[in-house]
């Protein structure tokens, strides 16, 4: 459950409002009021039968809400501070509450005062009916305010009234109450809760326009700050991407909520459209004597180029034929205030010109192509409507917020984007390569993988190319489309990160499928952290380190980890199915109290179903697996779903949760998810087929230096177990050989270590996957294999 005090700024303004009307009304009927009902309409007593009964049981026991009229605030403000005996002081909490409303309501008067405009005087005042009516309550309030903020009705129950209302934050009145927790509806006698008539007016509209103007542009300063680390590589490429594009869905969840007011002034940018006037006209932006670098900020603020254009591009009722349908002209003040930086409007529409018309062709043409963020989704959804949902405007102007904050930079994600899928082909025609002979299984691994393989080739080649020039032409696009590969994605940083990820994505879900499939990783593990708790590695191996992180520790031993050589041998033998009995009869063999040539008994070793594990770690990034990867249904992310998201996170770190005394809101959940993402990507960019080969290189010398002492007795009693199985059990059989086979194989992974090649994940990760070398050298010093050097 969402934590009450991550609301956005609409819903605190609909909170604050709806304690108004609660506090008077309840207080009103403490005092006896009777002008007006201030109960619901009495129910039928008529008995029901079945499900009707059952509903009205159900019913019951949720709130009833009664809607308190906006007329009747000031006739109860006026009821309430009129009584003289008894007189009822009114909390500070409740004249602070109205006061914040009150200011909420002209939010955008001073929306610009940190780039030097002084609203004029007019401007600064609301004259629409609810603000009046709230002054003139709020003038009411503070004739009887209570001299303390604890005070509540004196002679009133204070246990039946003033409790009730103990939710309300109590401040002084100052900045600090501004920021205070929303308020808690309180609820009557009866189970009732009060709630204010709604405002639906035009300029009702505006100002909620503005609100959510507020909290938008707090996830795109929030969204800018992410991608400025991940330029300066605090924050991984794919982590920066998913945390905007959950921004977007955020933003669509603040959206949603006041979108019904919108459409009834004509949509969301016809109200944009008169909060800018409006705007303008009440700032003088257009006689102000601003430098261009403000204006543009101004504009931004605002989306002004991103509204405009997408209400062009929604005019085309045929986008087969633009000339059908005219567009409907930019209003001449904001005409004017964009003359004035003609140069930067120009620079960001010819980007969304071409960024739209590019992920269009995809749409429409490109069959299998990765159809991933927010944009692609909402333009999807305007062929449909032919309106332009307003979810797609805000995700549009957070890619030319990135452009703007980072530049040239924003070409260099496409770049590393065909560094990295060229690595994963590689990787599999080696894994090939290495599997001649392969089993049964390991041939099921290569079938996917060469899907895989084929769907990475494809995507190289970009198949949008001719699709783009064929929708240019349906267009009538007088220039030529750009013969750059993927040119998508350079012009967002947000597609190529989603991208990456889900062909890493891919690579882990195959990796983990692999090894559940075969021994190789498993037994390697096992065998070095034999070496490790006999005191023969000289220092510690780093790949083996890793795969023991990303792997997990409960996935490759049984239990906790082994310290001794019966426990070696038994956590192995428990991983391959070997029953209590089994492992009885085969420590009988080793130690001598048995002569019995069977083979010891096992249930047979069951593969897990990877796919469905929970025991597959990165627990944040599975989600988003889920989503991006398994194609799963699209989800429309609320605060309440992050913060459960971010909860998972394995660090000590926690998502936002209510200050006393504060309020957080939905965007600062994004720097906790980036950071969570960029924690999990080393695990999820982990190149499983690679350490297949690492470990499996490194048993096939072992073998060559072993097989040689192990005499055919010993082989004969345990019917061709596996190496690292034979290896162990000497230590129990004949001690002396034993050690000597596993000095041999402590040689050979001293040699590697020593040689370098001990971090070859580490090098490919960092070299070829561009994450951090110091994140990685920190998770191979938190293995429980380091704590023995």
């Amino acid at each position: 459950m969402l934590p009450s005090a991550l609301v956005s700024v609409y819903q605190q303004y609909k909170a604050d409002t709806d304690a108004i009307a609660g506090w008077l009304a309840l207080t009103a009927k403490a005092a006896n009021y009777s002008d007006h009902p201030l109960s619901p309409p009495a129910t039928s007593t008529g008995r029901l039968k079945g499900k009707a009964r059952a509903l009205a049981k159900e019913q019951a026991l949720k709130p009833k809400k009664v809607i308190l009229p906006i007329r009747l605030f000031v006739p109860l403000a006026k009821y309430i501070t009129s009584l003289k005996a008894p007189r009822i002081l009114v909390p500070q909490s409740v004249i602070n509450i109205t006061e914040r409303v009150i200011r909420q309501r002209s939010v955008f008067s001073s929306r610009l005062s940190h780039h030097g405009v002084n609203p004029s005087v007019e401007g600064d005042r609301s004259h629409s009916y609810f603000v009046d009516i709230l002054q003139q309550v709020v003038h009411l309030f503070r004739q009887n305010a209570a001299q303390s903020p604890t005070t509540s009705a004196e002679s009133i129950d204070s246990d039946e009234v003033g409790n009730r209302f103990a939710s309300l934050q109590v401040e002084e009145p100052s900045q600090r109450f501004l920021n205070a927790n929303s308020a808690k509806q309180p609820t009557a006698e009866n189970n009732i809760v009060y709630e204010a008539e709604p405002q639906n007016d035009l300029d009702d509209a505006i100002a909620a326009y503005g609100m959510l103007l507020q909290d938008l542009n707090k996830i795109r300063d929030e969204i800018k700050q992410i991608w400025l680390s991940c330029s300066e590589g605090s924050i991984e490429l794919t982590a920066a991407a998913i945390a905007t594009n959950t921004g977007v869905d955020l933003a669509r969840y603040l959206i949603d909520q006041v979108l019904p007011i919108f459409q009834l002034h004509g949509g969301v940018g016809e109200v944009a459209e008169a909060f800018a006037l409006e705007f303008i006209q009440k700032q003088d932006l257009n006689d102000c004597d601003l430098d261009p670098e403000e204006i543009d900020e101004i504009v931004g603020e605002m989306m002004i180029v991103v509204n405009d254009f997408m209400t062009r591009l929604a005019c085309c009722r045929d986008c087969a034929d633009r000339n059908n349908e005219p567009w409907k002209p930019t209003p001449e003040p904001i005409q004017e205030l964009l003359d004035k930086i003609e140069d930067e409007v120009a620079s960001d529409t010819q980007l969304l010109e071409e960024l739209v018309s590019n992920l269009h062709a995809v749409n429409w043409l490109a069959k299998g192509y990765l159809k991933v963020d927010e944009i692609m989704s909402g333009l999807q959804q305007m062929e449909t409507t032919k309106t332009a949902p307003f979810y797609v405007c805000f995700a549009l102007q957070v890619t030319l917020d990135i452009h703007h904050t980072l530049g040239d930079w924003c070409l260099e994600p496409a770049k590393h984007l065909d560094k990295e899928l060229n690595f994963m082909i590689e990787s599999i025609d080696q894994f090939y390569q290495d599997s001649a002979n392969m089993s049964e299984t390991m041939c099921k691994t290569c079938d996917c993988l060469k899907r895989l393989q084929k769907e990475i080739k494809d995507f190289q080649t970009d198949p949008t190319i001719e699709s783009r020039k064929e929708f240019y032409n349906r267009m009538h696009h007088a220039s030529e489309p750009s013969e750059e590969r993927h040119r998508s994605m350079q012009l967002s940083p947000v597609l190529c990160g989603l991208t990456i990820f889900y062909f890493r994505a891919s690579m882990h879900d195959l990796g983990f499928v692999e090894f559940g499939r075969q021994y190789t990783i498993k037994h390697a593990v096992h065998l070095y952290n034999a070496l490790v708790k006999e005191g023969l590695m000289e220092n510690p191996w780093g790949d083996m380190q890793l795969a023991e992180n990303f792997y997990g520790r409960t996935n490759i031993f049984a239990g906790q980890k082994p310290e001794n050589t019966r426990n070696y041998i038994k956590q192995l033998m428990i991983h391959e199915g070997m029953t209590v009995r089994g492992l009885s009869e085969l420590f009988g063999i080793l130690e001598g109290h048995s002569t019995s040539c069977e083979e010891p008994r096992t249930r047979g070793y069951r593969q897990k179903k990877w796919r469905k594990s929970p025991n597959r770690g990165a627990p944040v990034s599975a989600i988003f697996i889920e989503r991006y990867y398994n194609r799963s249904k699209r989800i429309d992310y609320r605060p309440e779903d992050v913060h459960e998201i971010i909860s998972r996170r394995r660090s000590d770190e926690s998502p936002p949760s209510p200050n006393k005394g504060g309020r957080h809101s939905p965007h600062l959940l994004l720097q906790p998810l980036a950071e969570a993402l960029t924690e999990e990507s080393l695990e999820v960019a982990f190149p499983r087929l690679l350490m297949h080969k690492v470990c499996g290189e490194f048993l096939m010398q072992v073998k060559n230096q072993c097989v040689e002492i192990i005499e055919d007795e010993l082989r004969k009693k345990l019917r061709g177990r596996e190496l690292v199985m034979t290896i162990l059990s000497w230590l129990i059989w004949d001690p002396v050989l034993g050690k000597e086979l596993l000095s041999r194989a402590a040689r050979i992974a001293n040699e590697i270590v020593a040689s370098g090649s001990g971090k070859r994940l580490v090098d490919v990760m960092e070299t070829k996957f561009d994450l951090s070398r110091e994140q990685l050298e920190e998770v191979c010093s938190k293995s429980k294999l380091a704590e023995d050097f």
